[in-house]
């Protein structure tokens, strides 16, 4: 189990977090399965957003603009005179 980076987690940090796995440990909860758990409730709540659900609904027609004020292209192209 990871329990951070050196500089970012100071050691006497990792100590006290190593201690509080191992008692959760000892008392039947799998600390593992519970970050695993919050991972994939964090993922779930971001993960079916409007953006996402609309870019699905029109992606096969081709209508995803890369920038809001792109315009899609005529049907039959334009002649130079």
């Amino acid at each position: 189990m990871a329990l951070g980076r050196y500089p970012e987690v100071a050691l006497a940090d990792a100590r006290v977090r190593w201690d509080a796995a191992r008692k959760r440990l000892a008392n039947g909860i799998d600390p593992m399965a519970e970050r695993m758990a919050e991972k994939t409730a964090v993922k779930v709540a971001t993960e079916h957003t409007f953006k996402k659900i609309a870019g699905l609904r029109w992606e096969p027609w081709g209508v995803i603009r890369k920038q809001p004020n792109h315009r899609p292209c005529p049907t039959r192209p334009r002649t130079i005179r």
